[in-house]
């Protein structure tokens, strides 16, 4: 029974896992109504994409809305994760229900959605690499240890099904500064066969197209990208900055690169562009913000990269607290 425990405590671990390496490489589901339009002056043109203004009607819609209703701290049910015996809670911590209504807030203010009704699982962290302590906050639409619709199945075990979560924050566990968040829009989306498999040879068609070897100017040309498109993601960019800094007007949007598919059909998908911004006090966040076409429907907002150690060197005390 305690190995049953232990190997379903260990599947959760891991989809979180695959979730957070997601945050890192794509995505941004909630700002994901704009379709690039791929133009290209080649002997074998690439597949076109069409161009759709439903992502600038979204977003102000969604700023519109959030001015008309004012945040309602929503009604939670708030676990405590069951990793949470690694690390103490100190008693300057927030209690983990502030943290939770914090959390709740940071979504609100960035994702404009009221997580009322959904499961929220805390964790605290006081890892030795970082410069403060943490509250991270995973949110389930259903409870965790009992999902019916997101969830993936352990096949090579018992068959369980493991929840996967929605939304996911982290706050500084003292003082409630927001750190990181992302979201993942692909639950429950089912995506078409060729949504895959036209990506399958990705790797080698950018190879071959010689996509490494250019410079960002010469990949947004390639790319087909737009400089009217690329200001719309640019303003974007910023908005999520003053969400994520919780302040008004971010100075220093700078695009970081693009991340793309090109297929061996001469096709090429934007799924991504990564942004950093910089608020007053010289904190900077990494932002993803994907296409509609993306295969990878995941947001993510980071700033935990501010808070390592410089020249930390970890040492294993087996409890994985570096």
């Amino acid at each position: 029974m305690k190995a049953r425990a232990k190997g379903k405590e260990i599947m959760k671990v891991a989809a979180i896992c695959v979730l957070s390496i997601g945050m890192f490489s794509a995505a941004f589901i909630g700002f994901n109504q704009l379709i690039f339009a791929a133009a290209i002056n080649e002997a074998t043109p690439l597949y076109q994409q069409s161009v759709s203004a439903d992502y600038i009607t979204l977003l102000n819609e969604q700023a519109a809305e959030q001015e008309a209703d004012a945040f309602i701290p929503p009604t939670l049910t708030v676990l405590e994760s069951p990793s949470q015996h690694y690390h103490a809670i100190p008693a300057a911590a927030m209690s983990m229900e502030e943290a939770a209504q914090i959390g709740a807030r940071y979504i609100w203010d960035v994702f404009g959605t009221n997580i009322d009704g959904m499961y929220m699982q805390m964790m605290f962290a006081a890892h030795a690499s970082q410069t403060n302590t943490w509250w991270t906050g995973t949110v389930y639409v259903e409870h965790p240890d009992n999902p019916t619709q997101n969830y993936i199945v352990d096949v090579h075990g018992s068959g369980e099904r493991f929840a996967l979560p929605v939304y996911m924050f982290t706050i500084n566990g003292i003082t409630g500064e927001r750190i990181n968040i992302s979201y993942d829009g692909l639950r429950g989306r089912i995506v078409p066969e060729n949504d895959g498999s036209r990506r399958l040879n990705s790797r080698t068609a950018m190879l071959e197209s010689g996509w490494f070897d250019m410079n960002i100017y010469e990949q947004i040309e390639f790319a087909g990208l737009s400089g009217e498109m690329l200001e719309v993601y640019m303003q974007t960019a910023a908005k999520l900055a003053e969400a994520q800094f919780n302040i008004s007007g971010v100075a220093n949007v700078q695009l970081l690169g693009l991340i793309v598919s090109i297929t061996d059909c001469n096709a090429i998908y934007i799924e991504a562009l990564n942004f950093t911004a910089v608020d007053n006090n010289g904190r900077d966040a990494f932002i993803s913000i994907p296409a509609t076409d993306s295969a990878f429907q995941m947001a993510h907002i980071s700033t935990s990269h501010n808070d390592f150690i410089p020249d930390f060197e970890f040492h294993d005390d087996g409890l994985g607290r570096g």
